[in-house]
Formats: C-alpha cells, sequence, structure tokens
C-alpha cells in the first residue's frame, strides 16, 4: 500500500530586514512619531560613523556650553516639545474615553427607546 501524496507545508511568510523597518515606519506614521524617530536615527547614524576622539570633542564642547547656558534655547525646546507632547496624548486619551462614555450612554437611550437589545455597530478591536 502506498502513501498518500503529501501536500508541501504552507511556510510562514519570511519577515526581512526591509519588511521589519518597513512596518517600523508604519507604526511611527500611525503614532504619529515619524519625525522625532528621523531625526533620532540620523543622530545616531551621524554618532556611529563619527571618529571616537571627535565625539569626544564634541561631547566636552557641548558640556562647555551646556555650563555657560549658550545652548539655553534649544535645550528650552526639547523640554517643550517633550511637554507638548505628553499633554497631547493626555487630551487624545481624555477624548477617546468622553467619546466611549458618550456611545454607551447614546446604547442605553436606545435600548430604554426600543425596549430590546440592538446590535453594536462597534468592529472587534
Amino acid at each position: 500500500m502506498s502513501k498518500p501524496p503529501t501536500s508541501p507545508r504552507p511556510t510562514a511568510a519570511k519577515v526581512g530586514m526591509w519588511h521589519a523597518i518597513r512596518d517600523i515606519f508604519v507604526a511611527a506614521i500611525n503614532k504619529g512619531q515619524l519625525l522625532p524617530m528621523l531625526l533620532g536615527s540620523i543622530i545616531l547614524l551621524v554618532i556611529f560613523k563619527m571618529d571616537s576622539n571627535q565625539i569626544g570633542g564634541i561631547c566636552r564642547e557641548v558640556i562647555d556650553n551646556l555650563v555657560n547656558l549658550k545652548i539655553l534655547g534649544w535645550i528650552l525646546f526639547v523640554v517643550v516639545s517633550v511637554v507638548w507632547a505628553i499633554v497631547g496624548k493626555i487630551r487624545r486619551n481624555s477624548v477617546r474615553r468622553e467619546m466611549e462614555r458618550i456611545g454607551a450612554e447614546k446604547s442605553k437611550a436606545q435600548r430604554r427607546a426600543q425596549g430590546k437589545d440592538i446590535k453594536s455597530s462597534n468592529r472587534p478591536k
């Protein structure tokens, strides 16, 4: 008796480096973090391409400028940007919770008005 022919196993799609990078970019775009991600990537790339002696000199120069308050404007820019991002996130969460609360109140009012359960129009997450 012969064995039935076996079909090849379905293989999982390979995730390569470019696929992963694309997914990271898409996630950054969806979360509104594309610009900080690009700036951070460029800074890291420049640091990795520098000679180690140059990095030490730049670090000393930045520390000297911090002590002399010559780059105070840049520091304030970074602080204000971070605080702005945090406040934006808090506000988005607040609005999302309020929209969910209003939707629940609306559904409750519709159930009371019709006297029966109504199917939800919300898509499963």
